[in-house]
């Protein structure tokens, strides 16, 4: 199968199956401003051990449609599904 052929039948399994993949793919949108700060201000209390705190702010931002996943390289925010 070719290249193109194979991403054509990937779309349409895509669709068929409601995964979103593409959908998923075209959207890199930026967090806002406001959610970047507060993710910033969550990262200061787990460092300071302060989790009591981290908790509430994840809240605020979760508040705003976003998530937080923690990795070993940082906390990652992705928007919720609607």
């Amino acid at each position: 199968m070719s290249a193109p052929a194979a991403a054509m039948t990937l779309l349409w399994c895509d669709h068929a199956l409601g995964l979103n993949f593409k959908k998923a793919l075209e959207q890199k949108e930026e967090a806002p401003k406001e959610v970047r700060a507060l993710l910033a201000e969550r990262e200061e209390k787990r460092k300071a051990g302060n989790f009591a705190a981290a908790d509430e702010i994840r809240k605020k931002i979760s508040a705003f449609g976003w998530h937080i996943r923690d990795t070993d390289t940082g906390p990652k925010l992705s928007q919720k599904e609607n």
